[in-house]
């Protein structure tokens, strides 16, 4: 609920502070770009004009905020149009935000508005950045408001976290988009090595660094270890079942270091707890 109450009070204040501006149209690299302020829907509102040129060539769009980017993807339209993109207040969609999920960020609107020139076999990418705190906390994706179906629907997305975004493709000319999250923290998966400073510590894409972890060769459940996390990794839009990746110190205490990775399960460890077989061998 503070987080919720956090995202309101950061739209409120994108409104007010963009209240009083209203820029000119400006021409940017063909495309004539036009921001301003709607008080009425309690919205903010980047509009884009883009002409013949820049419709054949593809554009980026960037919302008030710059959290949000929208590709247009070269001939993606079929000719010229004004897209807008909105951020919304929150409480509009109150009662659509689903119970078993968690609201990351604003939520944005994004329209074509000349229908006429979408073209269905065409898709747009996005890009929604979230704050640099939210990355070890949960498993996030972009989500749609299906207004159809009367409930947020997950895209096919992709958590970039090193760069703290998560980006999607969508084929549809107007939506309602915003990353949710859920505490779905990889519990079990594959581990691998690296060679860095010869001690028990480990990389982690959940946890922060300070974080004591118990992990358990899933094959072998006599062996385990305790490491500190002290880097971030594996990167899983890369290696999506690796769920932790050890310094070889620690790695050789729970597997055979020539296999290279190994099935491990991970905890958060408490100290003073039992831990079995902490040097490899026992």
């Amino acid at each position: 609920m503070l987080l919720y109450q956090n995202i309101i009070s950061m739209t409120r204040y994108l409104v007010l502070m963009s209240l009083c501006l209203i820029l000119p149209f400006q021409v940017v690299n063909g495309a004539s770009i036009l921001s301003f302020s709607r008080v009425d829907d309690f919205e903010i509102v980047e509009s884009v004009h883009l002409d013949e040129a820049t419709v054949i060539k593809g554009y980026t769009l960037t919302s008030s905020d710059e959290k949000l980017k929208l590709g247009i993807l070269p001939d993606a339209v079929k000719g010229p149009t004004r897209i807008d993109i909105k951020i919304l207040d929150p409480d509009i969609m109150i009662d659509s935000l689903p119970d078993d999920k968690t609201l990351l960020t604003p939520i944005y609107l994004f329209d074509v508005l000349n229908k006429e020139v979408y073209d269905n076999e065409k898709y747009y990418w996005f890009e929604l950045q979230y704050d640099p705190g939210l990355a070890y906390l949960y498993s996030k994706s972009l989500y749609f408001y299906n207004k159809v179906a009367d409930e947020w629907q997950p895209l096919p997305s992709q958590d970039i976290q090193w760069r703290l975004t998560v980006r999607a493709l969508i084929h549809l000319p107007y939506a309602r988009l915003a990353i949710f999250g859920d505490h779905g923290l990889m519990s079990q998966g594959k581990a691998s090595w690296y060679s860095y400073e010869d001690c028990d510590c480990a990389a982690s894409p959940d946890y922060p660094k300070g974080t004591q972890l118990l992990v358990t060769n899933a094959d072998d459940t006599d062996r385990s270890v305790v490491v500190t996390i002290n880097d971030w990794g594996p990167d899983r839009s890369v290696h999506p079942d690796r769920v932790i990746d050890l310094d070889k110190t620690a790695f050789a205490k729970i597997g055979d270091v020539s296999r290279g990775i190994i099935n491990v399960l991970v905890e958060p460890y408490a100290a003073g707890e039992a831990v079995s077989g902490t040097e490899a061998g026992e």
